[in-house]
């Protein structure tokens, strides 16, 4: 029977009748028609362009490297296509087969998993922080039926006005919720809720939070425990890399700012108090009007290390002069209570200061220990100019009776 090639895709050599006799002419590259290829779609024939390939596969005599010549002409003999599977190989990696129904086959296959791929449902169940029992129970079968189906479910609470004063009594909802159910993840829950309650409640609401949540408890001791556990977490937390690059960016600063606005105004001016003990490009951005705090920066740029304190309610001041000074190619560094915080989206560097207090006023003390250890962290690598500094100073302070004597 007469030799016929078989049609090539896109660009393939034709054949007009039988092969003729005598010595197959030498393999030439010729100019072709270019195949528009779908994404799916891999080289064939005339479009690898390896100088040799490496066929696999059995319908060939040995595998092994072969000269793109000798594949096709090989893919020729069988009536198949030269397809590359892997292109990226070195040498690319190649079958001889029949490409369109190689094709046909790849694409049913991906149609099937697509139709057979089971599709993951979302159902939501919604509570107040005041759900009955009556809807709790019921809201709970709901959710029961629906994860024995295989969809998933997503439990909210939502607070309306002042109920988010009740934001413990939900967060009792939703922590029987997920105990019913017999998941765990409550303590990330129950973090976040306590992360809105700080960081969402007006004042008044704050001092009515509070309140509901000492109730009848010993105040000082309450207000000293949230205090430690604040210090604790923060030193659970504070990547140590942080405080070393902080460190070196403020030991290289052409010149330092220090920024913090309303209650972080006393963080701000009691670390500028021992900075300027140690350098002479330290600059306290007061607290006034917006405007007035870009006039005082306004020749921050690089080279320069801009310090700002933010802890929640975030002051909103304070995160503009932040983006001002990323803005001018500042070095930024952020004193803040987790690194997504305000400040920390335009910070180079976070030291991360946990704040854990519901109250009308704003716990401190984890901040304070974080400026404590970054102000001895910089003493220590500058500890001959710090000596030399206080050296200096216990004179003048003695010639000048700053400090009483006590004897």
């Amino acid at each position: 029977m007469p030799y016929k090639p078989k049609s090539r895709v896109g660009g393939a050599r034709p054949s007009a009748g039988p092969r003729p006799a005598g010595p197959r002419p030498a393999f030439v590259r010729g100019q072709r028609p270019v195949r528009q290829k779908a994404e799916d779609e891999l080289n064939i024939n005339d479009e690898i362009t390896a100088a040799q390939v490496r066929l696999v596969g059995d319908n060939i005599p040995e595998q092994g490297i072969y000269p793109i010549s000798k594949a096709m002409s090989m893919a020729d003999e069988l009536g198949l296509d030269l397809v590359e599977i892997s292109a990226k190989a070195d040498p690319p990696v190649c079958r001889i087969l029949d490409y369109q129904k190689y094709l046909y086959q790849q694409r049913k296959k991906a149609k099937e998993m697509k139709q057979n791929a089971s599709k993951i449902v979302i159902k939501e169940i919604r509570f107040g922080p005041n759900t009955d029992e009556h809807d709790f129970q019921f809201k709970l079968k709901h959710a029961q039926e629906f994860l024995s189906e295989g969809s998933k479910v997503k439990a909210s609470i939502f607070f309306r006005g002042r109920s988010i004063m009740f934001a413990e009594q939900g967060e009792k909802q939703l922590l029987r919720f997920a105990v019913e159910l017999g998941f765990d993840g409550y303590p990330s829950m129950q973090r976040s809720l306590q992360e809105m309650v700080r960081t969402r409640l007006t004042s008044v609401q704050r001092i009515e939070a509070a309140n509901d949540r000492f109730g009848n408890q010993d105040v000082v001791s309450s207000v000293l425990q949230s205090d430690i556990d604040s210090i604790r977490l923060t030193a659970e937390s504070l990547d140590r890399r942080e405080m070393a690059a902080c460190v070196e960016a403020i030991l290289q600063a052409k010149h330092i700012y220090i920024v913090g606005v309303r209650s972080s105004a006393a963080l701000a001016a009691y670390l500028n108090f021992y900075f300027r003990n140690l350098f002479d490009n330290v600059r306290l951005v007061s607290s006034t009007a917006t405007s007035e705090m870009f006039e005082q920066m306004l020749r921050v740029g690089a080279g320069d290390v801009v310090l700002g304190i933010s802890l929640p309610r975030y002051s909103g001041r304070t995160v503009k002069v932040m983006q001002y000074a990323h803005d001018r190619q500042a070095t930024v560094l952020a004193i803040t209570d987790k690194p997504d915080a305000p400040a920390g989206k335009f910070a180079d560097h976070v030291l991360v200061a946990k704040s854990g207090m519901v109250s009308v006023v704003d716990s401190l003390v984890a901040a304070m220990s974080v400026i404590n250890a970054l102000v001895v962290s910089i003493g220590r690598s500058q500890e001959r100019l710090l000596t030399q500094t206080f050296e200096n100073l216990e004179h003048i302070w003695d010639e000048y009776d700053v400090y009483e004597r006590v004897q």
